[in-house]
């Protein structure tokens, strides 16, 4: 599957195995699906908590009641009820119970020379009771425990919001892991620093024995039995029992200054020469999406020259999650195409409807070098990406010509309002369980695809595009076509002043009227080419076709004689506006054309008929013919036109 939007956040690893630990982790520890009395509790293990020098075959876990194993016990498809770290550290051969069922004993093979975390993730009892909370235990099969204590907590206001939103949850909280490999937060774009399936395992920042559970009361943690050495602290969140596990678990890092980077701790005689490190205190990550002007505020840590100008910005934002299979976007520079991919599409990476996303892509012009780049920029902040001549880029302009985005604009939460308001909701609402839908957020001086005028002259503006494909096996059936329906709705706004400049889509009504601003061949024109030649007719705005290039009833273009000429195809250019015919004429004949009715993109009709004359022959007839139509009827009633199309034509 190739998707083109990116959220890693653990570089260096294969995301998907990466992500799957990851959730099986907390899933785990946040098993349950409900609630009965929490009165079990452990009362002691084997080995002890600090032990050292441990060379057992057997792991025990004593609890205060008589517990068992039958199916209901644990939650479906989790095999055991505890966790292991580090991973694979242990050979499990069997699991059961004492013979006087208070104990669970876990037979296997402990891995020599290994500081091991084992954490009592649930169990029941054989009265009905569960227990309170996970269980969390250190011993090493070395001959002596690291010596350091590791000390910090999370803050009393993130404390309290955990206590708020989980005051249910018995197994609710924190765990922190201190690891030797870091989490690195952002974007990665770099299929290339891949490393190996056993490179990956080995620097796995999962993979650590240093865990400790936060005290829900306090906030505080403390991790006993470390080694010398330098770590990384992190935190996730544990999922309620009550709750289904949505989106990705929230996290908490070790990051005093706050550059998104988790910051070393040095844990040695030096650093903590009581052999006790405090304040290694964790902040919450937020993992929310953001708009384009707070993207573009997080681009200064690149430290471009004066020379660069912002030239465009863009988001692609999914509206259907579940079914999201291709949501390669319609970059407006094709030839720097976004290389990554979001694995599992969660509604928090994205805001359609206040123009929020988890990463927009932005593209600076570097005057002096004539150089395009293109930079991926999240919450976390800013990557350069690509760097490519302008000569590369696949638009039909230089770069150099069209505007930079100016200093202050109308961000994209405002573009989203304008457009939500003005229809964008209820395509959305229409399209909530459609096959595929999106809305594309563009801000660029992209003049070639403005539909009034595709000139310099053009503002600068976003282009908010909600489109959606459905499956409908009836229009399948009617169609003869793989029966996937298109919808779309655009809207143009003007990035200074907010003003709705314009407003495209296939069902549109009721749009302002138009007319033809202009044909080739002109009128009277003589010696047209009798061979293949273009007939061209330009429209004040653009018009509509449906999603398989037909105009249905909504045009009608009429040429005369009709036995004398072969239209063979047609095009449209001008954004839309510009229908251009090709032909084959009969020579030394004359030709009249009559475009009597065609709908706008925006909904529009034409306004009038509009009528040209040319010839084939080398000049025109010398003669013309006037005259007046009488509209009395027999009834002596004015004979009116019912719509917009009716009239009378003289031939």
């Amino acid at each position: 599957m190739n998707r083109s939007l990116c959220f890693i956040l653990v570089k260096n690893q294969t995301y998907g195995d990466q992500m799957k630990k990851l959730i099986l982790f907390f899933f785990f520890i946040g098993i349950g699906l409900s609630l009965p009395a929490q009165n079990l509790f452990v009362t002691s293990t084997s080995p002890v908590h600090g032990a050292e020098n441990v060379d057992q075959d057997s792991i025990k876990i004593t609890f205060n009641k008589k517990i068992t194993f039958d199916d209901s016990t644990f939650t479906e498809g989790l095999q055991i009820p505890f966790l292991v770290l580090p991973f694979d550290s242990i050979q499990v051969t069997q699991l059961r119970l004492s013979d006087d069922s208070l104990s669970m004993i876990i037979e296997g093979n402990l891995a020599d020379n290994t500081d091991f975390t084992f954490i009592v993730l649930d169990a029941q009892a054989q009265d009905g009771d569960k227990l309170g909370a996970p269980y969390l235990f250190r011993f090493t099969t070395n001959a002596t425990a690291g010596q350091f204590v590791v000390n910090g907590k999370i803050s009393e206001e993130e404390m309290a919001k955990m206590k708020a939103n989980s005051a249910a949850d018995h197994l609710g909280g924190l765990t922190v892991i201190l690891s030797e490999e870091t989490l690195d937060i952002g974007l990665d774009f770099d299929d290339s620093e891949e490393g190996t399936e056993e490179e990956e395992e080995e620097n796995d920042p999962l993979d650590a024995a240093h865990i400790a559970l936060v005290d829900p009361t306090t906030g505080e943690y403390s991790i006993d039995g470390i080694r010398e050495g330098d770590f990384f602290a992190f935190g996730l969140n544990l999922f309620s029992p009550e709750q289904e596990n949505v989106g990705f678990p929230d996290l908490y890092i070790h990051d005093p200054n706050e550059d998104f980077n988790l910051d070393t701790v040095k844990v040695n005689s030096t650093d903590a020469p009581t052999d006790t490190l405090n304040n290694v205190d964790l902040r919450k990550l937020l993992f929310e999406p953001i708009t384009l002007g707070e993207a573009f505020s997080r681009t200064s840590s690149l430290n471009f020259s004066e020379d660069v100008e912002a030239k465009a910005g863009i988001a692609n934002i999914p509206l259907v999650f579940d079914t999201f299979e291709d949501p390669q976007p319609k970059q407006l520079f094709k030839g720097l195409p976004v290389k990554a991919s979001l694995q599992d599409h969660q509604d928090p990476f994205f805001d359609p409807e206040n123009g929020k996303s988890i990463i927009w892509s932005m593209y600076f012009y570097d005057s002096v070098k004539d150089s395009v780049y293109l930079v991926g920029i999240s919450p976390f902040g800013a990557q350069l990406i690509e760097t490519v001549s302008s000569s590369d880029l696949d638009i039909p302009v230089s770069i150099s010509t069209f505007n930079s985005l100016p200093e202050n604009f109308i961000d994209s939460d405002s573009a989203a309002a304008i457009a939500e308001m003005n229809g964008g909701a209820a395509f959305r609402q229409e399209y909530s369980n459609a096959s595929f839908a999106r809305v594309e957020f563009v801000a660029a001086h992209a003049y070639w695809e403005y539909p009034l005028d595709n000139t310099i002259v053009a503002p600068t503006h976003w282009r908010v595009a909600y489109e959606a494909e459905d499956f409908n096996f009836e229009f399948k059936q009617t169609n003869d076509h793989e029966g996937f329906s298109q919808d779309s709705l655009i809207f143009y706004i003007d990035i200074s002043t907010g003003d709705l400049l314009y407003k495209a889509g296939n069902n549109l009504e009721d749009g302002p009227s138009f007319n033809v601003v202009s044909s080739s061949p002109t009128e009277g024109d003589v010696a047209v080419n009798s061979d293949t030649s273009t007939v061209s007719i330009t429209f004040e705005a653009p018009i509509r076709f449906d999603e398989f290039g037909f105009f249905n009833n909504e045009l009608e273009i009429i040429p005369f004689p009709l036995d004398s000429i072969n239209i063979v195809g047609f095009d449209l250019s001008d954004a839309g506006r510009t229908l251009n015919f090709k032909v084959l004429h009969t020579a030394d004949t004359d030709y009249t054309w009559i475009v009597s009715k065609a709908r706008s993109t925006a909904g529009g009709v034409l306004e009038r008929p509009y009528v040209f004359n040319y010839t084939t022959s080398s000049a025109s007839g010398s003669q013309s013919v006037a005259g007046s139509v009488n509209t009395q009827t027999e009834s002596n009633k004015t004979l009116e036109a019912t719509n917009e199309f009716d009239g009378v034509m003289v031939a």
